[in-house]
């Protein structure tokens, strides 16, 4: 009896050990489906490729390759396939980028399990103001919409989740308008009112998968 629990304990705890070494690479994001300037910042791309990957690193069972370490593995010379394209941000990624084809061929040359990545799909910034006599209130709303999506190796198949994050700032005043301060320092991307609700909608997401 006391054989046969410990080699059902062998199994399970071989097995836990499997999984745990389940090899992940994190991409950045497509930021080709919203024109708006935020998601064409260099802070804001690294930003949210950091997030996913803390996300994800919280979760158990997960390994998360770094791309250095999965350069060294490539021969010299060998330029059939390459994680980034040199001509644009580490961060930035197309349509062609994210493939089916293109990310089995990359999984396969690093022995990869999964690969993931995020799509911006909405971000609006509505605002509305209203001003009586010597008073004035002004409301800023931050939405946003993106999915977090995985690429699975042994099914060879894409599983993406939707997650949202939003928030308002309103601001009163009286005799004079709210100015903005222009020479105000910028906060680290986690601290800004967009990296909150991109951490929130990419946790939402990742729950999801």
């Amino acid at each position: 009896m006391r054989i046969f629990l410990f080699i059902a304990l062998l199994y399970a705890f071989s097995a836990g050990l499997v999984y745990a070494n389940e090899k992940v690479l994190i991409l950045g994001y497509q930021n080709n489906l919203t024109d708006n300037e935020v998601w064409q910042n260099n802070q804001v791309g690294f930003g949210v490729k950091n997030q996913l990957r803390q996300t994800l690193f919280d979760k158990q069972n997960i390994d998360i390759l770094d791309e250095k370490t999965l350069s060294l593995k490539v021969p010299a010379g060998d330029n059939r396939l390459t994680l980034h394209d040199s001509s644009k941000p580490a961060w930035m990624l197309e349509k062609k980028d994210v493939s089916s084809a293109y990310l089995s061929t990359m999984a396969k040359k690093y022995q990869l399990d999964s690969i993931y990545w995020v799509r911006i799909t909405r971000f609006a910034k509505p605002e509305s103001e209203l001003t009586i006599a010597i008073w004035s209130s002004k409301k800023v709303t931050k939405e946003l919409t993106l999915k977090v999506c995985r690429f699975i190796q042994s099914s060879r198949s894409i599983q993406c989740q939707q997650g949202k994050g939003s928030s308002t700032k309103r601001s009163r005043a009286f005799f004079y308008k709210p100015i903005k301060d222009r020479h105000k320092q910028q906060k680290h991307f986690n601290d800004s009112a967009v990296g909150k609700i991109s951490l929130k909608a990419i946790q939402q997401a990742v729950s999801k998968l």
